[in-house]
């Protein structure tokens, strides 16, 4: 085989194995896309599964860190009072992971009053360790 058929097969078996591998997902990942999916179907009990016993929820407003819940019982209790409140369904989007910890935009809709579809995205940062939600930290919507 000359030179440039080598280089045109390597180049194609590169970009094939990139391609290959950017669709797989972590453990981590894999998780937090568990959690939402109970959370689209207002499955607190599936979400708690997901929870480590000292798991912890955070809002981040300016620069203060507010603890939301603390606990997989108060966040379990909260959760179970806003899904009986609401229609929103939420989508992750622009996935970063660093070991433990991974960053997704999450996004929410819902209907308005009047049959409107809203949005909002935010960032949110999960901590999971041994298969299990640890921390959340929730970043204001834009």
């Amino acid at each position: 085989m000359n030179h440039t058929i080598k280089t045109g097969i390597s180049s194609a078996f590169i970009i094939f194995v990139a391609a290959c591998t950017q669709n797989e997902i972590s453990p981590e990942q894999a998780v937090v896309e568990q959690y939402t999916a109970a959370y689209n179907e207002a499955d607190v009990a599936s979400m708690t599964a997901l929870m480590s016993d000292t798991v912890q929820w955070f809002a981040i407003e300016g620069g203060v860190t507010i603890p939301m819940a603390d606990g997989k019982e108060d966040l379990s209790a909260q959760l179970t009072t806003y899904l009986a409140s609401t229609n929103t369904t939420s989508t992750l989007s622009d996935w970063t992971q660093n070991g433990a910890f991974l960053s997704v935009i999450e996004t929410a809709s819902w209907s308005s009053q009047s049959g409107e579809t809203m949005s909002q995205s935010s960032l949110a940062v999960y901590e999971i360790r041994d298969g299990l939600i640890q921390r959340v930290w929730y970043y204001p919507a834009e």
